[in-house]
């Protein structure tokens, strides 16, 4: 599907999951329990007995949308997040699995597009298909502190979701046995402050909110307080929720507060509908400059928007923590990656953002699974372990992999007890030309912090 249909599609795929996050907003606040105290750092809980092991495989639990109002986006907007898990884990079934020959059985449930129905999906693994981990799970509205929770009081290890969340990332002591997948999305704001102050000092600045999505508001957020009192003045903060198509409203605000550079969440569609707010508006596509987070970095966005509107701006701009671009540029190191998506998922696109970082995601699954393993009997408290001793060093993937994944990351991943999120760092890239390249070498560095 090419140009203005994929982009009508991907329009109303966003308005679904928008309308859904916003029904969700009430649950995403709800925070558990005190704080470890800051410094300390306790054993790791016991576990029960975990289920889930045999002599031949082992089974993890994984809850999506496959039915109901967000069943399309995954697959359109965010695609191969499970289709290329499911290639790895085939593949290295195929190539001696893991923890001594035993192969990976990952069970996908139906979440039907509702909190309620992820935590039943969760329960009904954990309780019935007696799982002994999930991995991969998308976090936020969807697996929400309510099945955060659930997982956590019962210390089943949540492996590697998808979210930058603050329930996420503020007090990983607290929730030993939950790891994600992502960097916070509060850094990333402040990764943005910094290429901002450095590459273009004296602009200025507004930031486009969507206040139902924390990818947005703590992106804003860690962007503004990391620009308070610099010479990058933020001029202007406009918030969209969806209500309309039509973004000139909030466009015009912006144009009339006359920012050079705009922060947002500029998934694919929206920057489509943000492009066409600004020509209704009579604002020059070369008078802006977008940059917007890690999430925005798919080569999709040239399919929804077009090349040359892209092209058009005054830049468009995104943080990432891969180095993605040596994948674009055909690296061979990525050769056998291809190799592996044609033989075992041939219609997934191998240079998507989703697709590789999913895939990725699933080589670091297995590298923890064959860590604990190493220790003795498989148990969950090890697994939790086995994750916070990891600091880059693959020994049990196979050795076709290993160059990939010295080079994927923008420096080594790494795991500790208060460091529940393997990467760490970012570069910034740019869209021009329909691909994306990174500007520099420079490696962006923040402590990672919750905003508070």
């Amino acid at each position: 599907m090419k140009g203005r249909g994929w982009r009508l599609l991907a329009v109303l795929l966003l308005v679904v999951s928008f309308g859904f996050a916003a029904c969700q907003e009430k649950e995403q606040e709800e925070a558990p329990a005190a704080a470890t105290p800051v410094g300390e750092i306790p054993p790791i809980p016991a576990a029960p007995e975990a289920p889930g092991v045999t002599e031949d495989k082992i089974i993890l639990g994984h809850h999506m949308a496959l039915t109901g109002t967000l069943a399309q986006l995954s697959k359109v907007i965010m695609p191969g997040l499970v289709d290329s898990p499911e290639a790895f884990f085939d593949y290295i079934n195929d190539h001696g699995g893991v923890c001594g020959g035993r192969k990976i059985e990952w069970r996908v449930v139906d979440d039907q597009s509702t909190a309620e129905g992820a935590l039943s999906a969760v329960k009904r693994l954990a309780e019935v298909d007696h799982v002994f981990a999930f991995f991969f799970n998308i976090g936020e509205a969807i697996h929400n502190p309510r099945v955060v929770e659930y997982l956590n009081k019962n210390r089943i290890p949540d492996m590697y979701i998808i979210t930058g969340g603050r329930y996420a990332s503020d007090r990983p002591l607290d929730y030993r046995f939950m790891f994600r997948g992502l960097t916070d999305y509060y850094s990333e704001g402040k990764v943005i402050a910094q290429f901002i102050q450095e590459q273009f000092p004296g602009k200025r600045v507004a930031l486009f909110e969507v206040p139902q999505y924390e990818i947005s508001t703590e992106a804003s957020k860690g962007a503004k307080d990391s620009l308070e009192g610099s010479d990058n003045p933020v001029v202007a903060e406009v918030e969209w929720s969806m209500a309309s198509f039509d973004l000139t409203p909030q466009v015009m605000q912006l144009r009339d507060a006359h920012p050079d550079i705009v922060v947002g969440y500029f998934s694919p569609a929206t920057t489509g509908m943000f492009l066409d707010g600004m020509e209704k508006s009579g604002v020059p596509l070369e008078d802006w400059i977008l940059i917007g987070p890690s999430a925005a970095s798919d080569l999709s966005l040239f399919e929804v928007v077009g090349t040359e509107k892209v092209d058009k701006l005054g830049g468009f701009y995104a943080p990432i923590f891969g180095a993605l671009d040596l994948l674009w540029n055909r690296d061979p190191r990525f050769d056998v990656y291809r190799d592996i998506l044609k033989q075992y998922k041939p219609d997934l696109k191998p240079d998507s953002t989703y697709t590789f970082w999913s895939f990725t995601m699933a080589i670091l699954m297995a590298e923890t699974l064959d860590r604990a393993c190493e220790k003795g009997p498989l148990t969950r408290e090890g697994l939790v372990a086995a994750a916070e001793s990891f600091k880059g060093d693959f020994k049990y993937i196979p050795e076709e992999l290993k160059p990939m994944m010295e080079v994927a990351p923008v420096e080594r991943m790494g795991l500790g007890p208060t460091d529940h999120a393997p990467y760490g760092g970012w570069v910034i890239t740019r869209a021009q030309q329909g691909n994306w390249s990174r500007v520099s070498e420079k490696t962006y560095h923040v402590e990672e912090e919750t905003g508070d």
